[in-house]
């Protein structure tokens, strides 16, 4: 009936408006993780800009829909994509029984060896699409500086030692890891055989993760933690790594700062972003170093 087809379309559209409506409050605010990123690549100055993930299932739709915030970060207003530059690219196999065309290369290490992640959430938190996070090398048009990382606190790895490891084609590799008391250390999968953290302690296989957010990633993450962060000294770690091949290992070795969090740009952010997207939550200052390590030889290998 008429009457009952114009009840359908009232509910239709309060529907539609319902779910356009911010569900964030100045009491259930906004989760956003936003991380100020300093990158190097073989110990040299890469990039540097703001890392900006969202926390639920709205993406950034808010921030697009904040005039301040889209205009501070055009990467949020267009969606900008990232491609995770520093994971290497694994050709897809060839195509099932059946099928034409192959599919794409992926990056198995996910963008583990690009970005900062400070747990291994990629599966959560998705790679920089441009949808539920950004990559922002950009803030109000001018480029985005690295963060005040303390020299002595910045990341540094130094491979101590290399010889021939347990199993035929296998390598032994001892670093001596040093940074913040939040760090983290991602490496492939398909070429970690065993590691340990302790100089004392024989290397063990790692337990495969198998994230069911992320099935096909193929990557060890090891969190590093020594205290609270505000310390002046570095943290010190010992790493023994067995990998297989003779190709350099992809490694990346993350430094969070979480006493780093009013830089101009963080700052900058907040102020163009109403309380109820703003929670006091996730923001801080990042650091990766990216790495080739060389598995042969036995000299001492430094990246600071």
């Amino acid at each position: 009936s008429a009457g009952g087809l114009g009840l359908v379309a009232v509910c239709c559209v309060c529907f539609a408006l319902g779910s356009r409506a911010s569900p964030f409050t100045d009491a259930t605010p906004k989760r956003l993780v936003v991380q100020h990123i300093y990158r190097e690549l073989e110990g040299a100055p890469h990039s540097s800009g703001l890392w900006v993930s969202a926390f639920d299932f709205s993406g950034l739709r808010e921030l697009r829909e904040t005039p301040a915030a889209a205009a501070l970060l055009p990467a949020v207003a267009a969606r900008t994509p990232y491609a995770c530059d520093l994971d290497p690219l694994t050709p897809a196999p060839p195509p099932a029984a059946g099928r034409l065309l192959f599919d794409p290369p992926v990056r198995p290490t996910g963008c583990y060896l690009s970005l900062p992640f400070y747990f291994p959430l990629g599966g959560v938190l998705g790679t920089p699409d441009g949808q539920g996070a950004v990559f922002a090398t950009t803030v109000a048009g001018r480029s985005v500086k690295p963060p005040p990382i303390p020299q002595r606190k910045r990341v540094r790895i130094e491979r101590t030692g290399a010889a021939p490891g347990p199993e035929p084609g296998s390598r032994t590799l001892s670093l001596r890891v040093s940074g913040p008391s939040h760090m983290g250390v991602a490496a492939p999968e398909t070429r970690l055989l065993a590691w340990s953290f302790a100089a004392a302690e024989a290397p063990r296989p790692p337990v495969p993760r198998r994230s069911p957010f992320a099935p096909d990633e193929r990557l060890h993450f090891a969190f590093l933690t020594c205290g609270s962060g505000g310390g002046a000294e570095p943290c010190l770690w010992d790493l023994t790594l067995v990998v297989n091949g003779s190709a350099p290992l992809p490694l990346a070795v993350t430094g969070h700062y979480p006493d780093i969090a009013d830089t101009p740009e963080l700052e900058a952010l907040s102020e163009a972003l109403p309380t109820e997207l703003r929670a006091d939550w996730h923001w801080f200052s990042s650091m990766v170093q990216r790495v080739e390590l060389p598995v042969g030889g036995a000299e001492t290998v430094a990246y600071s």
